[in-house]
């Protein structure tokens, strides 16, 4: 073929290998063929076939353009879908870079390739090592609050190195875009490369680079799966906590949060738009919207005795109204973004393989955010919801209780003599309830209905 040595061993006339079987096409021999309407082209391995057959076998049609006559005429650009090395079709060895100067640029891409695949198959396996890793110590039981936090913070920086190694700068694509670049720039002349300085955008002389981010927007996932487990965590913690230890920390938890679900937010945005990868959206959507649910239940519960304590008897300090106000009318925009991702996320599921295994608990979560729903209490309910409050040894048919109802209807009951000796909030609203020094709250009321079952 042109552009080739001419390997002197395989003249046509005088060589032992006539019989040699070139073109895989017709099945003709070395001797059947005319060279100059088929030449041959030479493989590393000393095999040869007809270019016809070598160009078909390599996949040049995927690199170059043809007119309409089947000449090549022009490059073609480069797919992102990876390709394997192709290999002699007489013996299987692979075809060698620089042997057969005709294929480098399939031969380069396709090692190219491979250097991609093992670096994303190194990635994919450390990302399955810490999801295993996440996964086990969430299920532990045997660590103790600290231990667990820390074991899931350090978690995170492997995580968060994992995501630095696997950026778009070190991946094999990118170290030779840069280095094809800079040997361009160099091959430049200093005079034209004056000449081209210009303060109007030029296009670029060559096109970007594909980057692979299932690994890294993967990374990101499982470090918002972790997240959310500190989060989870560490909201049982603070339930437990007074009012004092809440106004130190109100704000930072407030915070957190906030930028957590922004977080969430944008990775969705970035796994269903940008990437195209929605398998990645799912578990992000859930999290979103499971933090929404906990977020808003510590606005609704624990929230109201630390903004507006004028209840209590001795009231500490409130916080500016000007810093609450925003955080309060953000609460709206949390619950509308979950639910639209929620069914966002109905409809996701039916765009990859086995993502309807994803329906059930989407709508499960789905059936959270529906609103208040009532049903009405049966008579043999109330009956034997009191027999279980009022039973056992420490049941209230030991002491003297009684029930109540919160300023919203909620019922609780009071222990030991019935009057109320300190105040609390409603589980159900986050209303005051209870009192001090026997005395109910003004907006407290005596449960008739429960006292007369």
């Amino acid at each position: 073929i042109c552009g080739e040595e001419c390997p002197q061993t395989l003249c046509q006339l005088c060589c032992a290998q006539k019989d040699a079987r070139v073109d895989l096409m017709e099945f003709k021999s070395y001797g059947e063929i005319d060279l100059d309407e088929t030449p041959i082209a030479v493989l590393g391995c000393g095999h040869f076939c007809t270019g016809e057959t070598l160009d078909g076998l390599v996949g040049m049609n995927n690199v170059y353009t043809t007119d309409k006559f089947g000449n090549f005429n022009d490059l073609q650009g480069l797919s992102g879908q990876l390709t394997t090395i192709p290999t002699c079709p007489d013996c299987r060895v692979p075809i060698r870079q620089f042997a057969t100067r005709r294929y480098n640029r399939v031969i380069n891409k396709a090692v190219l390739d491979e250097t991609s695949k093992r670096f994303l198959i190194h990635g994919s396996e450390q990302l399955k090592e810490l999801e295993k890793r996440v996964a086990e110590a969430e299920k532990d039981l045997t660590l103790s609050r600290p231990a667990k936090q820390q074991t899931l913070e350090n978690l995170v920086k492997e995580v968060s190195k994992l995501r630095r190694t696997m950026r778009a700068e070190h991946q094999p694509v990118k170290k030779l875009f840069d280095a094809a670049v800079t040997l361009h720039r160099e091959s430049d002349p200093l005079s034209q490369g004056l000449a081209n300085l210009s303060l109007t955008p030029v296009p670029p002389i060559l096109p970007n680079p594909v980057h692979d981010q299932q690994i890294t927007l993967g990374a990101l996932g499982l470090q918002l799966r972790i997240n959310e487990t500190i989060f989870r965590d560490s909201l049982t913690l603070w339930a437990n906590w007074n009012v004092e230890s809440h106004l130190a920390t109100h704000r930072d938890i407030i915070r957190q949060t906030t930028r957590y679900l922004a977080e969430c937010s944008s990775f969705i945005t970035s796994t269903t738009t940008t990437a195209k990868l929605p398998r990645l959206a799912i578990p992000a959507i859930l999290s979103h919207a499971r933090t929404t649910q906990l977020y808003l239940y510590y606005r609704r519960t624990l929230t109201p005795g630390i903004i507006a304590p004028a209840t209590t008897p001795n009231p500490p300090p409130q916080p500016e109204q000007t810093t609450e106000e925003p955080e309060k009318a953000e609460e709206p925009d949390h619950l509308q973004t979950a639910r639209d991702n929620l069914t966002l996320a109905l409809e996701l599921i039916t765009t990859f393989p086995n993502g309807e295994a994803y329906r059930a608990e989407i709508e499960s979560t789905a059936r959270l955010f529906e609103g208040p729903r009532y049903e009405t209490v049966t008579p043999e309910e109330i009956a034997a919801i009191k027999r279980a409050m009022v039973g056992g040894r420490d049941g209230m048919a030991t002491h003297s209780g009684h029930w109540y109802t919160c300023r919203n209807g909620h019922p609780f009951a009071i222990g030991e003599c019935g009057m109320p000796m300190e105040q609390a909030r409603c589980p159900e609203c986050g209303a005051a309830i209870g009192g001090q020094h026997h005395t109910l709250l003004g907006d407290n009321q005596q449960d008739q209905r429960m006292e007369a079952v």
